[in-house]
């Protein structure tokens, strides 16, 4: 079968099996070298690294040389970052560190990279979702809508509604809104429902209209574009009998002409009973209460069970009901509004359909189409699938906290997640994968450590840290017991059993401290400190630029470890609890390098596998199976096959002997 695994993959696992292939950052790596090996870091960073030498008051002012004044030449973790990375050597803290994300084996570093990746993507889904709501949203959409999917716009009597759907039958074009409550769009949906216009067709000749030409011209024109249209205005040869299109003797319109929709409309509301019924037959509907095929398009009618719970927006966006109870109209050219109980605020929706239906049953459809426009994907559905769904939607009811948020996501939880939560490196808080883990691919260290060996490197080319690296030496020297600088000599007369004597010396010509014997390491040690303070404050007086430069250097670097121990907890690393020798998890993070190859994002997967590779066979066919991954993301947009993989078994082709589990003809008959 076709395997999943490529050349570079089997290679890159071959070596991460074994425990080869990965290790700290090779270019941190040089960075921490190219820094310790000047000669005044090394000595000093011998002494922190054995600060157990001296204990008490000694050993804290050994870890708070010259105060944090020029931290470049001590190599010290600030006394404000101490608390977190620890007291010491900040390369060797940071050392330190970066193996413990390392681990003892591959199988360590796969687990951490697999959580550190996991934590990243699903917390930068909250973070950027933080971000991105108000925009994504209307910042007044109501939740019911989000739960319902909008149909909740349009009434949260959902039972009822639902009822109202099913007896509808297909008498809603969801595909056209803009023209409900259109009688012309009425005939042109009948028609596709019915192959004709059976039962209509009667009455449309009985007024004068011939029943073919009104079908022709609402399939070949919008019904929108001809509702007030007139025969003579449409060249619809043969469309009526009458030169105007209805008998003359209609009630006319403004300009004395009876429009094609104000006709139809006239007609459907001539039929009634039996007739009535079977218009209804074909559309499949079966609404009752109906007194006039004109009902159809009154949606107070249509939907008899929640037509008082329907809304729309009015002009300003504000949700309002469609047929408030208990409203009350004054002017007289609101009569309509005032029987139907239709809202004033809705009124004009419909205006374009004045002339050919009443202005509520223009306005009312106007309405409720616009809310319905906002169901997700209503263009493509029917109102039997509507009616099947909306009555199992569940609504807000009950929670009172939710029904009453002005907007979807409130600031709260918007802050929250970008303020509090969203605490990493990233645009917006958004967390990098070396927020987690980044110091063992040398994340910010690599950058800043060099930045600091040159600026240390160069004051040691001048000279100017000789003085600095002769005091460090004689306190090496005091570490170390060093000839000239301890003795231990037997009491006299002799004990049983033996005590002995010991002092410690600074011996004649060493900088900044003068000759003395001490009858402890911590007391000489205290004299080389106080040297070392003055001699720092000195330098940094002389070279300020460069001591607030390394400080910037020796802060970026802590805070890149603080951030990844404040992290790694979130992301379920702990490091002393990460199992060893699990190689499913080495194998797995093989079968991901692609996945992982294609992280071109900052801090990403890739960045991270790419610098801590090791500069050997295994380590570049690990780089080359990341590329592999970019490439075959390429490949695939291109619509370009390729032949990487290696065809594979998950199980051996071995085949096991198993019970017999069917029967022989003798066999069966004995059953």
């Amino acid at each position: 079968m076709a395997g999943i695994l490529t050349p570079m993959q089997m290679n890159a696992g071959a070596g991460l099996l074994q425990n080869s292939g990965i290790g700290i950052s090779p270019a941190l790596t040089a960075s921490i070298s190219a820094y310790t090996s000047i000669e005044a870091i090394s000595l000093i960073t011998y002494c922190l690294d054995n600060a157990d030498k001296v204990s008490g008051t000694t050993q804290d002012n050994l870890y708070n040389l010259g105060a944090g004044v020029f931290p470049g030449l001590t190599n010290i973790v600030l006394p404000a970052d101490q608390a977190v990375v620890g007291k010491g050597a900040l390369t060797s803290k940071l050392t330190e560190h970066a193996n413990s994300l390392l681990g003892a084996d591959v199988g360590v570093f796969a687990q951490h990279l697999s959580l550190a990746s996991s934590f990243t993507a699903s917390s930068n889904e909250f973070i950027s979702s933080a971000s991105n709501a108000d925009s994504t949203l209307e910042i007044n959409t109501d939740v019911n809508n989000l739960l319902t999917g909008a149909i909740t716009d349009t009434t949260v009597a959902l039972p009822s509604f639902a009822k109202d759907l099913l007896n509808s039958g297909n008498l809603l074009n969801y595909n056209d809104l803009r023209n409900i409550g259109n009688p012309l769009s009425f005939i042109k949906l009948y028609q596709r429902q019915a192959g004709g216009l059976p039962v209509i067709d009667d009455y449309l000749r009985e007024q004068g209209i011939n029943p073919s030409g009104l079908v022709n011209a609402v399939l070949l024109s919008d019904p929108s574009a001809i509702v007030n249209s007139q025969v003579k205005d449409l060249t619809a040869e043969g469309l009526v009998n009458y030169e105007d299109g209805v008998n003359p003797s209609d009630i006319a319109t403004t300009d004395g002409k009876k429009g094609l929709g104000q006709a139809v409309w006239d007609t459907l509301g001539l039929i009634t009973g039996d007739d009535l019924a079977n218009v209804q037959n074909v559309l499949g509907s079966s609404i009752p209460y109906l007194k006039t095929a004109q009902d159809l398009l009154d949606p107070r009618k249509v939907f008899t069970e929640s037509y008082k719970g329907l809304k729309s927006f009015n002009n300003d966006g504000v949700t309002v009901l469609i047929y408030p109870e208990g409203k009350t109209v004054d002017t007289d050219t609101d009569i309509f509004y005032e029987e139907a109980g239709f809202n004033p605020e809705l009124q004009g929706l419909g205006q374009s359909l004045y002339l050919a239906v009443p202005e509520y049953i223009a306005d009312s459809n106007q309405a409720l189409g616009r809310s319905l426009q906002q169901v997700k994907d209503i263009f493509n559905i029917t109102s039997q699938q509507l009616s099947a769904v909306a009555e199992k939607l569940e609504t807000t009811k009950g929670l009172d906290a939710v029904i009453e948020l002005e907007k979807p996501v409130p600031d709260s939880t918007i802050d929250y997640f970008k303020n509090v939560y969203g605490t990493g490196s990233g645009t917006n808080g958004q967390f990098l994968v070396t927020d987690v883990l980044g110091s063992v691919a040398g994340y910010t260290h690599t950058t800043e450590l060099t930045q600091l060996a040159e600026t240390v490197g160069a004051l040691d080319d001048l000279g100017a840290l000789d003085n600095l690296a002769n005091l460090y030496e004689t306190m090496k020297n005091l570490f170390d017991d060093a000839a000239g600088y301890y003795t231990i000599v037997p009491v006299v007369p002799p004990t049983v059993p033996p005590t002995y004597t010991e002092t410690w010396y600074i011996p004649a010509g060493r900088y900044g401290v003068s000759a003395g014997s001490f009858g402890s390491r911590n007391a000489a040690v205290d004299v080389v400190i106080a040297a070392i303070d003055v001699e720092l404050a000195s330098l940094a007086a002389t070279y300020p630029d460069q001591a607030a430069s390394t400080t910037v250097n020796m802060t970026n670097i802590s805070a890149q470890i603080k951030r990844e121990i404040d992290n790694m907890p979130k992301a379920g690393i702990v490091t002393d609890d990460t199992q060893l020798g699990i190689k499913t998890a080495v194998m797995g993070l093989v079968n991901n390098l692609h996945d992982y190859g294609a992280d071109e994002s900052l801090g990403g997967t890739g960045w991270i596998l790419e610098n801590v590779a090791e500069d050997n066979f295994y380590g570049e066919s690990l780089i080359a199976a990341l590329r592999e991954g970019r490439n075959l993301r390429r490949l695939n947009n291109a619509s370009i096959g390729n032949s990487l993989f290696i065809d594979s078994q998950t199980r051996t082709q071995q085949r096991a002997t198993l019970k017999d589990s069917t029967y022989s003809v003798d066999e069966a008959k004995d059953l």
